[in-house]
């Protein structure tokens, strides 16, 4: 993996006047998958399949070393082996990690720096850094603006994921007038509705986690859900347990939105990526 920076846990590989290097060690892409099958026997000649699960996660594999174009001396200083190490294990549990590349994509992971192992040619010239994610995918977030002025609004979302599962977003709603709020997914026939309150200056609906917050204060969701009669599979106060959260399928989605407010929908795309090194 090289690619142009990289941040973690709120610091970037270039504070520290560092770069990433070629390495010589090769990426695992996470994509080993075994077959979930039954037993063969003298009734039975071929086996029954049941699918197939992931049987790794991503590790890949970075070399980094001093910027020359900033530093006269290649060398690594005693203060500078304690900041980078001490930066790169401040995390315990799976951590984003963002990779910049040169022509402007940004690839996140999700994981933990697993190895740190000095890098030495009669001197210290850097570090060999091992990062072991918590899952087979990369991600790249979209995000989604919509203006809601009170009729309704069209928008055609592409979910280009390379999983062909249903991808659960986050939505952030300000600029609320109160009223009742929809999302509805034309290309699934379901339907999400809320009644907003504007005393709240932002709601943060977790479709993935399954919880709103306004302002972030957890709000208890029959305070919240609207009933809707435009679509049969409607949410009821009385039934908040089968209560349709928002997804996009893969692919093409046709979105309706009608209310008054703002809205911003995040999805994280899985994709298919491995430790691939973008040139």
């Amino acid at each position: 993996m090289v690619g142009y920076d990289f941040s973690y846990n709120g610091k970037c590989l270039r504070d520290f006047d560092f770069i990433m290097a070629g390495v010589d060690v090769d990426d695992n892409s996470g994509l080993s998958r075994e077959l979930l099958k039954g037993n063969v026997n003298s009734f039975r000649k071929e086996a029954n399949h049941y699918g197939a699960k992931y049987t790794d996660v991503i590790i890949l594999n970075f070399f980094i070393t001093k910027d020359v174009c900033k530093n006269s001396d290649a060398e690594i200083t005693y203060p500078e082996i304690r900041a980078i190490q001490s930066w790169i294990t401040s995390t315990e549990v799976p951590y984003p990690l963002y990779v910049e590349f040169r022509d402007g994509n940004v690839i996140e992971y999700h994981g933990v720096f697993t190895d740190i192992s000095p890098y030495v040619f009669n001197r210290l010239n850097g570090f060999k850094l091992t990062f072991t994610c918590n899952s087979p995918f990369a991600y790249k977030t979209k995000k989604i603006k919509v203006n809601v002025n009170g009729t309704s609004v069209s928008k055609r979302i592409v979910c280009d994921t390379d999983e062909n599962d249903f991808i659960y977003p986050k939505i952030i709603i300000t600029n609320v007038t109160n009223g009742i709020f929809k999302i509805y997914n034309k290309t699934e026939d379901k339907e999400m509705c809320f009644n907003l309150d504007e005393k709240y200056s932002k709601y943060i609906i977790d479709c993935k986690l399954k919880r709103i917050l306004a302002d972030n204060k957890i709000l208890i969701l029959s305070d919240i859900i609207a009933g809707s009669d435009s679509v049969p599979n409607r949410n009821s106060v009385n039934d908040i347990y089968k209560m349709y959260w928002f997804r996009l399928l893969p692919k093409m989605n046709e979105i309706i939105f009608s209310g008054q407010a703002d809205c911003l929908i995040e999805c994280k795309l899985p994709i298919k990526l491995g430790g691939f090194v973008y040139v």
